[in-house]
């Protein structure tokens, strides 16, 4: 942790080196919400500012360390969570995995999204499902990609407890952002607060890249590509619903948990179909792979996402500012981290189907 703080403040550019945004120095240094646009969630002000020379690099450095301490005991949390719902193998699996991103994450808030999810799946797993949908409902205000795990209390008998759990914390915290954020923030979270480009780390972005479509430009503390236009991100808003909807439907069949392999299989579909592919993304998929080693059917499908995380990994070293334009070898790296990404969702439905076809076999075979 203080080696990512320490290499944070040294050699990021000062793009870089804002990349959590002042918003969330003003509220690590205590601020107070306040309306504003390019809204990406509740933001706040800073209660006051300091025009000392060097105060704001030491601010930054404050913060940073602040977030760092936040990222480092959600992700031992995340790893109490799955020692409790699973066992301690997949937890020392889940801090094996994390090691590539280290250079990076613990300057993120994602980690603590990972951690309310993987609680959430751990109290639903032992018929906590009132405090499971409250986790789950908190994880979801946090960064919107848990609600691809909802499906999960929804295949469980005593969902009820879970859906209400879910809906309070959702309306309140919902009811709190619409009323100091502004009306416009929840929209600007669900539209990127309007960017235009293609992110050139992402599935679409980085075809385009590679394939020479276009000239990438900073846009949004990244670098976009093309113009993806509405009709194009509803075609992949459907692409996703389909995706998802047979995904769960296979789960739905099969008696197993689905917080090893479907799980990862559902978040990591959310990556695919999106317009952006950050790397902070990538630990999204870390608890979820553990978890689907431990599976019979999804070893390779969890081998792939580990791959996947490498790959995110090393594109974390090799390119610091992703607003920079970096060498051209890049994109065969990004475009290979993707590539991984897609081969996660096409195995885990392979292995879906070869165990279906087994299943259904199984009768005719002789005793």
């Amino acid at each position: 942790m203080t080696a990512t703080v320490e290499g944070h403040g040294r050699r990021s550019s000062p793009r870089a080196r804002d990349r959590f945004g002042p918003d969330r120095n003003a509220c690590l240094a205590g601020g107070r919400p306040h309306r504003g646009p390019r809204t990406r969630g509740p933001r706040c002000r800073p209660a006051s500012r300091d025009r000392r020379p060097g105060a704001p690099r030491r601010a930054d450095r404050d913060a940073a360390v602040r977030i760092a301490i936040l990222a480092f005991l959600a992700d031992l949390s995340t790893a109490a969570a799955l020692a409790w719902g699973w066992g301690r193998r997949p937890a020392t699996v889940y801090l094996l995995l994390g090691l590539p991103l280290l250079s990076f994450i613990y300057l993120r808030f994602d980690l603590v999204s990972v951690a309310l999810a993987t609680w959430a799946l751990a109290w639903a797993r032992h018929r906590g499902e009132a405090l499971g949908g409250a986790a789950l409902g908190l994880a979801v205000m946090a960064k919107l990609w848990p609600l691809a795990l909802a499906p999960v209390f929804l295949l469980r008998r005593a969902w009820r407890p879970a859906v209400v759990g879910f809906g309070v914390l959702v309306l309140v915290l919902g009811a709190w952002w619409y009323l100091t954020g502004g009306p416009k923030g929840p929209f600007q979270v669900l539209t990127s607060a309007g960017v235009r480009g293609w992110h050139v780390q992402g599935v679409v972005g980085s075809v385009l890249w590679i394939a020479g479509r276009g000239i990438p430009v900073p846009e949004a503390e990244a670098l976009r590509i093309g113009f993806a236009a509405t009709w194009m991100k509803g075609l992949l808003f459907l692409g996703l619903l389909g995706c998802e909807v047979a995904i769960w439907r296979r789960a739905a069949a099969q008696d197993r948990d689905p917080a090893g392999g479907t799980a990862l299989a559902a978040v990591v579909a959310l990556v695919v179909f999106s317009p952006q592919f950050s790397m902070q993304y990538a630990a999204w998929f870390l608890p979820w792979t553990a978890l689907a080693f431990e599976g019979d059917d999804d070893g390779r499908t969890a081998t792939i996402a580990a791959l996947a995380v490498v790959l995110t990994g090393l594109l974390a070293l090799a390119w610091p500012d992703p607003a920079a334009v970096p060498s051209g070898w890049m994109k065969v790296l990004v475009l290979a981290r993707n590539a991984a990404t897609l081969g996660v969702v096409i195995s885990w439905f392979a292995a879906a189907r070869a165990r279906s076809r087994r299943e259904r076999d199984a009768p005719l075979a002789p005793v």
